[in-house]
């Protein structure tokens, strides 16, 4: 739909409205639309353009000089007009008629600036304007440099509205420069403009307005520093007002943030330097150090030399608010510091801080001597390295301890520098500037995480894994051993005490190392854990063995990282290594996981680094290897790839389905490495195998996957690598009838899903007999189609309709049928595809081409048939085929075919003629008059559809019949067709006006026309909350951008047709229950529906969830609280005490105090509740919030005896009882025995933990006693 239409169908209906300044636009558009059709020309946006233009001065010219601003006036309302037309109006006829619409508009700017309304328009209308000029147009043109120059004092308006709207037309013009620009000419005015500003608040402290001002701007600049021109902002003095120079802080921030834009940041620097807030600052501190962090990181960006001399210094300052007593000062601080040490510091600077202090003497090391540290503190680096040492091992600094951490970790990630060295071989890794002067630091740092009562393990996570990324295992473990293995000959120290917490560590950070560093200290590791593991199995220690099985999985876990980017594969990828993973793979599945991802990134790695187009000099420099390396790498894999690929298979045929998809990925890349000899001769024995398996099939034992299953699963991996002449066969063996029409649903369907590859991969491309002999054959097997592979089998459909040629068109009708039932199939997978199947059919019918009759199976070709004439395919062709199910035989078959025309109605309503789109909507409209349910349902998504979708002249002269059928199911609550109708009704009121559907429910049907006016005023009801919240949020500060947007399903149909943005969708149009579906599933994707991959995104969704271990104690796996130390988030949980954290306490006891409520003494002591409850027009709530309002009050009672008859829920009547007539209400007889009934079937059962049926009588029933009245029993159950 044109959206310049739907803007301004909203504002049609309002004609009669009795607010004057909503009536006057709609009666000044219905007039301008009335004049030109009555003078024949097109209503398009140029037509509205240069009628309102022309309305808009003679509404000047008579109006002049006293222009009327009133609301309802005329002037006012063609502003806003012309502003919602210009937005869509050609460029070329705005810049044509530049002249004459800025001598109507510029000079309006002093007159509407007493009356925001049309001040509004005007900042709209200007906002278009500038964006659709070009660069000549903006800058040859003086009235508008005096109108931008207008627009901008607007901008520091006191009006919330008309300030907000003029920021928005600066921001956007600023945003859209003319090409070719990069600025946009009007940068450098709003600059001079706001630093005039910022400049005069500087110059006048003291004044509230003047500081208010400040603020205003300083929000402003923030969205315009895209845009920002390269002009000084050197007014950051220490200003009158606190907040506004804390904002003065956050702007300077905002804008060294902006990677386009340069600014001086020395003199910045220097200016915030001077500007240094005091120690009791704490508002302005915060905003200062951020201030100082991104001056400096911009500093290091343009002068790294420059940055690193002023580190220093800088680094002091900011140091003094580590330890300050205000959290958001501390973690400024600790941002600041981060970044200085992770951007400020040259690699000139840590080469030099190295070569004074050498190896011998680490600086870190507190028991060097003073002489040592003076030595240490003569480079910047030097001083940090020492003066952080020495803070984190200070008592005065415990509290900011976490924060040391990550200014360590920061640090560190700095110094992965390599030191230079005279070692010939690169594949040893070079010794980095982090292990020369971090060494004993990062040792410390491991203690103090194995330190009792230690809190903050995380941030000392964070500092051990970067070392280990920095430093390498090798290194790494050097200075912090595992110790895992027992050793009772040595005594318990803090040298040789277990640090297990180490391998997660390991697994996540190591990178690029020596594989044989992992075979020649982790293999034998892994051993000696298995063994543990065998000798406490033996003994019968559960929960030990549980430990050393975790260990042993914890160090496999290693393995991944150790083949990224490994520097010594050839070396020690050996041959008994191989065997190794072999035979773990084969007998130990907790360790497959682990193997296979290393694998997996053994070779993939190495093909990504061959083909990479960096220098080789750069990647041995980063890597220790470059392509040529890596080259021979993968020659070298390729070697033993044969060898893997069979081992893998072999593991792939022992896995059960469900955990194949690993082993499969890993397959896929070590194919990609085998010879074409290899896969031909793989290719050979799988289809062997294969075969065999079809011509004696054996029941596979319980849990296994059967052969023919497993080799179709292989083929499919092979699919990609195998040769022409490899796939011609495998498509022939897949189309045999071995295969398509196996009673095996599993074969049919993985068969499907081969002859799908192999049409994607282009085996059908240009021959046309293939193409017809495939889909003969799969009509052919329509009859033996499994429930399973429906999915599959449609998908096949898909992709071969694109490879018809337009003489073979004659298929289609005769694959219809299936596509249309296939949307109503159970599988949600299959619907989807059946949608997909009917869009791609109507896109190679919209291609053109000839459809002959006369070669569709089953169509009438005798002679004079209709029906024998060849006809041209197109769109409208296609619709009126599937038409033809309207008239099918069964319900079911009616409901597809009205589900398959909404969905291509959808697709092609641009396509199909005004004509057509009618008629279907008219046609539709006598299914919703139908008595099937089925069908109904359809028909209304149909309807709710074409409501939305199509052109207002196409549904509107449809009201008369559309309306009242509609209303037929208004007050039917089964299959949710109440809320629907609501739904439907809603949309209607929005885009139609509430007139017409008013008008078209007949004066007649009271109930009809009492539902709309239920929906209107819910409607209006909804639209002034959401209104009125709207303002109060911008009072407040906020934007209307901040409104969360509405969840999507990502699919555009699905969201037409199930999605709902109603206001009115809570409640029912009588206060009924709203629909529960909708409810419980509103504000977040329905499942299966808007995430049609939603189980392999839960497959593949990974948690950062882990095992918390206190005091490092081994923890028993198999205990049942095991799983309360996992670390996840637990927001949405019920936490344990949520409840009782609401009432006080008593102090002494610890009791919880319950406070009752003040009983309501108003209102004849009946309270407002009560009331509520029993008044004439009492309504109760359900648990779910919805209204119920009581039946059984006196004025009902009253209307029903006046009546002589109430009207029931099926239509049928009944006589009214009198009030003097009540029959007794009769007393149902006690049933002994009933526990024992049957719940479906006529006799007793017989159930676990009861007596036998009727084996006693229950004394306490046969005695009990009521009060005023006999309790009458009965012992055979009949009446």
């Amino acid at each position: 739909m044109d959206p310049l239409e739907e803007t301004l169908g909203k504002i049609r209906p309002h004609v009669k409205s009795s607010l004057s300044n909503q009536s006057a636009p709609a009666k000044i558009l219905v007039a301008i639309e009335a004049t030109l059709k009555e003078q024949g020309q097109d209503i398009t946006p140029v037509a509205y353009y240069a009628s309102l233009l022309t309305t808009l001065q003679e509404a000047l010219k008579r109006e002049h000089p006293s222009v009327n601003l009133d609301e309802g006036a005329i002037v006012p309302a063609s502003l806003y007009l012309l502003a919602l037309v210009l937005p869509y109006s050609p460029a070329l006829v705005i810049r044509s008629k530049l002249g004459p619409l800025l001598d109507l508009v510029a000079p309006l700017f002093p007159i509407l600036s007493g009356s925001a309304p049309p001040l509004r328009s005007q900042l709209s209308l200007f906002g278009s304007l500038f964006v659709a000029l070009d660069h000549h147009s903006l800058t040859s043109t003086l009235l508008l440099r005096q109108s931008f120059a207008s627009i901008l004092e607007f901008t520091i308006d006191p009006r919330p509205k008309v300030r907000k709207k003029a920021q928005e037309v600066v921001v956007e013009t600023l945003s859209s420069p003319p090409p070719p620009l990069a600025i946009h000419p009007y940068a450098d005015q709003a600059a001079e403009y706001i630093v005039g500003v910022l400049r005069a608040v500087a110059g006048s402290p003291g004044k509230a307005q003047t500081i208010e001002i400040g603020i205003w701007v300083c929000s402003f600049v923030k969205g315009v520093t895209a845009a920002w021109p390269p002009v000084p902002l050197l007014i950051l003095p220490s200003l009158s007002s606190p907040y506004l120079t804390s904002q003065s802080y956050a702007l300077l921030s905002t804008l060294l943030q902006s990677p386009t834009l340069v600014l001086p940041a020395p003199t910045i620097l220097a200016s915030l330097l001077k500007s240094t807030p005091s120690s009791q600052s704490h508002s302005q501190a915060a905003p200062w150090l951020d201030a100082l962090e991104n001056t400096m990181v911009a500093y290091a960006r343009t002068d790294g030399d420059g940055c690193a001399a002023s580190l220093g210094k800088v680094w002091g300052l900011v140091w003094t608010w580590i330890d300050s007593d205000d959290t958001a000062c501390r973690l400024a601080s600790e941002r600041a510091l981060c970044a200085l040490a992770r951007y400020c510091i040259s690699q000139k600077e840590i080469l030099d801080t190295i070569s004074l202090h050498e190896v011998q003497a680490p600086l870190a090391d507190r028991k060097s001597s003073m002489k040592g540290k003076d030595h240490a503190k003569s480079t910047s680096l030097g001083t940090i390295v020492v003066t952080l040492s020495g803070s984190i091992h200070s008592v005065s600094y415990a509290k900011s301890i976490p924060s040391l951490l990550a200014i360590l970790t920061a640090l560190i990630s700095r110094l992965r520098v390599p030191v230079p060295s005279n070692l010939s071989s690169v594949r040893a890794r070079r010794t980095s500037a982090a292990q020369s002067l971090l060494a004993d630091l990062i040792k410390y740092v491991g203690d103090l995480r194995t330190a009792k009562g230690f809190e903050y393990r995380e941030k000392a996570d964070d500092v051990l894994g970067m070392a280990i990324a920095v430093l390498g295992p090798e290194v790494f473990l050097g200075i912090l051993p595992l110790n895992v293995l027992p050793d009772p000959d040595q005594p318990k120290n803090k040298n040789n005490e277990g640090r297990a917490y180490l391998l997660p560590l390991l697994a996540s950070h190591v990178t690029n190392t020596r594989l044989s560093h992992f075979t020649d200290n982790f293999v034998p590791l892994s051993e000696k854990l298995f063994d543990l593991r065998l000798k406490a199995e033996e003994a019968g220690r559960t929960a030990e063995s549980k430990v050393w099985e975790v260990l042993t999985s914890q160090v496999w876990a290693c393995f991944k990282g150790y083949c990224d980017l490994a520097v010594d594969i050839k070396e020690a990828f050996t041959t008994p290594f191989g065997r190794l993973l072999t035979n773990l793979l084969y007998t130990q599945p907790t360790l497959r996981s682990s193997i296979l991802q290393g694998l997996r990134t053994l070779l993939q790695t190495n093909v990504t680094l061959s083909t990479s187009t960096a220098p080789p000099q750069s990647l041995l420099d980063s890597f220790g290897i470059s392509q040529v390396e890596a080259h021979a790498n993968i020659e070298f894999l390729q070697s033993i790839a044969g060898n893997m690929v069979s081992v893998l298979f072999n593991v792939f045929s022992s896995c059960a389905s469900e955990e194949r998809g690993l082993v499969g990925e890993v397959i896929k890349a070590w194919l990609g490495v085998l010879s074409p000899q290899d896969i031909a001769a793989t290719y050979a024995k799988v289809t062997g195998m294969l075969q065999d398996a079809l011509k004696k099939p054996s029941t596979p034992s319980p849990g296994a996957v059967p052969v023919s299953h497993t080799t179709l699963d292989i083929l499919l991996l092979l699919l990609p690598f195998l040769s022409l002449a490899s796939l011609q066969t495998l498509f022939e063996m897949a189309l045999s009838k071995e295969l398509m029409e196996s009673s095996d649903a599993g074969v049919q369907k993985k068969s499907y899903r081969i002859l799908s590859r192999l049409v994607e991969q282009g085996v059908l491309q240009g021959k046309k007999n293939i193409i017809e002999h495939v889909v003969k054959r799969i009509g052919e097997t329509i009859e033996s189609v499994s429930q399973g592979s429906k999915r599959d089998r449609i998908h096949l459909l898909t992709v071969v309709t694109p490879s018809l040629a337009n003489t073979q068109l004659h298929f289609i009708p005769s694959l219809l049928p299936e596509a249309v039932l296939a949307t109503k199939e159970v599988n949600e997978k299959a619907r989807t595809a059946a949608f997909d199947l009917l869009v791609v059919m109507g896109k190679k019918m919209g291609e053109g081409g000839v459809l002959q009759r006369s070669l569709v199976a089953g169509m009438d070709t005798s002679a004079g048939s209709e029906m024998a004439a060849d006809v041209t395919a197109n769109i409208e062709e296609y619709i009126t085929m599937i038409s033809a199910g309207l008239i099918g035989a069964t319900p079911h078959m009616i409901s597809a075919t009205i589900t398959a025309i909404s969905r291509l109605l959808f697709e092609f309503k641009d396509n199909l003629p005004p004509t057509m789109q009618s008629e279907l909507l008219a046609t539709i409209i006598v299914f919703l008059r139908s008595a099937n349910r089925e069908i109904v349902k359809s028909a209304l998504g149909f309807v709710k559809l074409a409501t939305i979708t199509l052109p207002i002249s196409i549904v509107r002269p449809q009201f008369p019949d559309l309306v009242p059928a509609l209303l037929g199911w208004s007050h039917d609550h089964k299959n949710h067709f109440k809320t629907k109708v609501q739904h439907i009704f809603e949309r209607m009121g929005r885009r139609f006006g509430w007139d017409d559907v008013l008008q078209n429910a007949g004066d007649s049907n009271v109930d009809g026309l009492k539902v709309l006016e239920n929906v209107k005023k819910r409607k209006e009801k909804a639209k002034k909350k959401k209104a009125a919240n709207r303002e109060e949020e911008q009072e407040e500060g906020g934007s209307d951008d901040d409104v969360a947007p509405k969840p999507t399903t990502g699919d555009a149909f699905e969201d037409v047709l199930y999605g709902s943005d109603s206001d009115v969708e809570n409640g029912s149009d009588e206060g009924g229950e709203a629909e529960p579906r909708a409810k419980a599933t509103r504000g977040r994707p329905v499942a299966g529906r808007g995430d049609p991959k939603g189980k392999q995104n839960k497959q593949n969704k990974r948690t950062d969830t882990r095992i918390r271990v206190d005091n490092d104690e081994p923890m028993d796996l198999l205990h049942g609280g095991a799983a309360n130390t996992a670390t996840a988030d637990q927001k949405r949980r019920r936490q344990p005490g949520q409840e009782a954290s609401r009432f006080k306490t008593d102090e002494g006891t610890g009791r919880l105090i319950i406070e009752n409520e003040p009983a309501d003494t108003d209102m004849g002591g009946l309270g407002e509740k009560m009331l509520r409850i029993t008044s004439v027009d009492g309504f109760t709530r359900g648990p779910k919030g919805q209204v119920k309002f009581n039946k059984n009050t006196k004025k009902r009672r009253a209307e029903e005896a006046q009546d002589g008859d109430v009207e029931m829920a099926d239509g049928s009547t009944v006589d009214a009882p009198s009030a003097e007539h009540k029959k007794k209400k009769r007393t149902e007889p006690v049933r002994l025995g009933q526990e024992f009934k049957a719940k479906n079937a006529g006799g007793d059962v017989v159930r676990r933990n009861q007596q036998d049926p009727y084996a006693y009588l229950p004394l306490s029933h046969v005695g009990s006693k009521k009060k005023g009245g006999k309790i009458k029993y009965n012992i055979t159950g009949k009446r």
